[in-house]
C-alpha cells in the first residue's frame, strides 16, 4: 500500500530509539515515533507529510507530552514539529515521569503557543467544563483535548458548548448517570458479548470513571460493590443505591472540586461568544 514504506520507516525509528531511558512520543496514524530527550533534531527529523500519500488529503497532527526538563527543550520539539510539516500539534503538559499523578502546568502550553504558529491543542486535567474555557482563556490555544474526563463526565462537551454559547450548563443528576449506565450495558451486552471475558469487565471500567464524581464513603461501596458483581444484571444492581445521591461532582464549575485542575476557579464570565 501506498503507507507501507512510510509505516516501515516509524517502525525503525521505533526499534533504534527504545533502547534509550526516556522519550518523545509522537503519534503518526496510531504508530508511536519514541525521541530521545537528548537527540538532536538535526539527526532524527522526519518529514511528516512525507508519510502521507498525496491522494489523501488528510491534516496531520502530533501530540507530546512535556518533558522532565527545562521547558525550552519542548518549545525545541514543537518548533521542530512546525518545521517538519506538522498541520497542529497537541500538548499535555504532565511528564511521562508523572503519569497520572500531580496537576497539567498549563503555563508550559502558553509558553508553546506564543513560540509557534501553528494551532496548538491544550490538553491535561480538564476535570470540568470550566476548566476547557479557562484553558483557552489563560494560554490562547486555539482547541482542547479532552480524554478521562470525558469518561468522568460524559456531559462534559455538552456543558461546555452551552457555556460557550452564553447559557446556563446542564447539572446532570444521579438518575442521569444511572440512565448513562442502563445505555452503556446494553451497549456491551451487543458490542461485546464475544469477547473471551464478556461485557462486564469494560462495562466495570467504565463505572469506575463514573464513580468519581461520587462523594465518599459511597463511591468506595460502590466500587467494591460493582467489581463484586458476576455479570451485567448484578453490575446494575450495584450501582442503584447511586440514584439516590443528591449532589455529584458533575456541574460544569465542579462544586464539590473531587478532582485537581490547574489554576483557581475564579473566571466567572466564561462564555466564548
Amino acid at each position: 500500500s501506498e503507507l507501507q514504506s512510510p509505516c516501515n520507516l516509524v517502525c525503525r525509528l521505533l526499534l533504534e530509539k527504545k533502547q534509550t531511558n526516556q522519550y518523545y512520543c509522537i503519534l503518526i496514524f496510531s504508530i508511536y515515533i519514541f525521541f530521545n530527550d537528548t537527540a538532536t533534531t538535526e539527526i532524527y527529523t522526519l518529514s511528516l507529510h512525507d508519510a502521507l500519500p498525496i491522494s489523501c488529503g488528510a491534516r496531520l497532527s502530533v501530540k507530546i507530552r512535556a518533558v522532565d526538563s527545562a521547558s525550552g527543550e519542548l518549545v525545541s520539539l514543537a518548533k521542530a514539529i512546525q518545521q517538519e510539516g506538522a498541520d497542529f500539534l497537541t500538548i499535555h503538559p504532565r511528564t511521562r515521569h508523572q503519569g497520572y499523578w500531580g496537576v497539567a502546568d498549563w503555563d508550559l502550553v502558553k509558553h508553546v503557543k506564543e513560540q509557534v504558529d501553528i494551532p496548538i491543542v491544550g490538553n491535561g486535567d480538564l476535570w470540568y467544563a470550566t476548566d476547557a474555557l479557562r484553558l483557552m482563556r489563560s494560554t490562547g490555544v486555539d482547541a482542547v483535548m479532552i480524554g478521562r474526563p470525558s469518561l468522568r463526565n460524559p456531559f462534559l462537551f455538552r456543558q461546555i458548548e452551552e457555556l460557550r454559547a452564553g447559557l446556563t450548563a446542564f447539572v446532570p443528576g444521579a438518575s442521569d448517570v444511572v440512565q448513562h449506565i442502563r445505555c452503556l450495558a446494553e451497549l456491551a451486552k451487543t458490542a461485546l458479548k464475544r469477547r473471551p471475558n464478556g461485557p462486564e469487565g469494560a462495562l466495570k471500567e467504565q463505572i469506575q470513571f463514573l464513580l468519581r464524581s461520587v462523594p465518599e464513603p459511597l463511591r468506595t461501596s460502590l466500587r467494591l460493590r460493582t467489581m463484586r458483581a458476576a455479570n451485567v444484571s448484578e453490575i446494575l444492581s450495584a450501582i442503584e443505591p447511586l440514584s439516590d445521591v443528591e449532589q455529584l461532582d458533575l456541574a460544569a464549575d465542579g462544586p464539590l472540586r473531587l478532582e485537581d485542575s490547574p489554576l483557581n476557579p475564579t473566571d466567572t464570565d466564561l462564555s466564548m461568544t
